[in-house]
This record gives C-alpha cells, sequence and structure tokens, in this order.
C-alpha cells in the first residue's frame, strides 16, 4: 500500500493520541526489573548453599538484567544468572518476562558444560517428567518461546530418547514456565522455576 493512502484504525488513534499507555508499559517494566533485583539475591542465597556443586568458575559470576523490546514483537525482560557466555561453552540460567506469554526459567548449557552436567540431567529424567519441564529440541539454541514448537515436554521422552539429545546435539536447554497473568507472585514463581533446576544438576 502507498504511503499516502494508509488509513490508522479508530483504535490505532485512539493509542497513538494516549500517551498514558506507553508510561504505564514502561512503569510496570521498571518494576519487573526491580522483582528481578529481588529474584538475584535470592538466588544468589541458593547457589551460596550448593557451592559444593559447581565448580569456581561457575560461582564467581555475576548477575545480568536485560531489557528489549521486540521479541517476536514483544517487551522482554532477562535475568541471567548464573552466566557464563563464550563462543564454545556456555552455563546460563535464565529468568524471562515475555510481555503477554509467560514467566520462565531456562537452563543453557553447552561444550564443556554440557559434558559436565549431563550424566546429572539424566539422573533426573523421571522428575524432569513429574515438573513438566520442556526440552529444546529445535536447532537454534537462541530460540526463547519455551511454549511454541521448539520445545517439548519431558514426559515424552525416553531416557533413551533423553541421552540421545545429551549426545548429540551441540546444545541442551531445559525449560519451566508459568502464565504471564502470575506477574503478582513473579518473584515466588520464578524462584520455586530456580530451585527445580538447580535440583536437576547439584549434587543431592
Amino acid at each position: 500500500m502507498e504511503p499516502a493512502k494508509l488509513q490508522f484504525s479508530p483504535q490505532e488513534m485512539h493509542l497513538v493520541s494516549n500517551a498514558e499507555w506507553i508510561l504505564t508499559k514502561n512503569e510496570i517494566l521498571n518494576k519487573i526489573a526491580s522483582l528481578m533485583g529481588s529474584l538475584n539475591i535470592i538466588q544468589k542465597n541458593i547457589m551460596a548453599g550448593q557451592a559444593h556443586s559447581f565448580p569456581a568458575e561457575i560461582m564467581a559470576t555475576t548477575a545480568k538484567i536485560s531489557r528489549g523490546e521486540n521479541y517476536q514483537g514483544l517487551p522482554y525482560l532477562v535475568l541471567d544468572y548464573p552466566r557464563l557466555f563464550t563462543r564454545d561453552h556456555i552455563f546460563a540460567i535464565r529468568s524471562l518476562f515475555w510481555w503477554g506469554r509467560n514467566l520462565s526459567t531456562t537452563l543453557h548449557i553447552s561444550g564443556k558444560w554440557r559434558q559436565v552436567f549431563a550424566d546429572k540431567i539424566l539422573q533426573q529424567h523421571q522428575f524432569l517428567q513429574q515438573n513438566n519441564f520442556l526440552i529444546a529440541t529445535g536447532e537454534d539454541e537462541w530460540v526463547h518461546d519455551v511454549a511454541g514448537q521448539h520445545y517439548t515436554l519431558a514426559n515424552h521422552f525416553t531416557t533413551t530418547d533423553l541421552q540421545q539429545i545429551l549426545e548429540s546435539k551441540s546444545f541442551f536447554k531445559l525449560a519451566v514456565f508459568a502464565p504471564v497473568t502470575e506477574i503478582n507472585h513473579a518473584v515466588q514463581v520464578w524462584e520455586q522455576q530456580f530451585k527445580k533446576i538447580m535440583q536437576v544438576i547439584s549434587h543431592q
């Protein structure tokens, strides 16, 4: 359509003439960033209690909160902790708020870290099934839409299937999520998700 012929709908005209909804959106995102700051304090305490389970390299990492406006067209906030990102070796736990979609926590490992934690993950297969974990089955390790086609429920896989995924792919991702309507309890939701991931990868 030619630019001169573009017309705005009544709903679009209402939104473009009303600054309050953008200001409210910004206020919501600022609140969520603050919640993530509180969450990270909890995460650090959990990690400190599991220090014997992880190499010093992982324990020494710091948190990072990132904000974006356009993941599949929607705003998001991410808390990465712990986080180790290099070209060939990744260990990260990502807590995500995705506007209009969900609250999720994802374990992302590749390279040497996939090898380090593979046996622990395999031993926890039943726990993964019982707690509605999702496993990344797509080829793009940077897809974060855990409710989409790139992730599959763990209870769809046998232990042999899980072992094959761990051995054949260059990366491995586990995720749990809750609806975004749980936002009033976001810290508690993320905390429980984080604890579940800790149970999968820490010494019992």
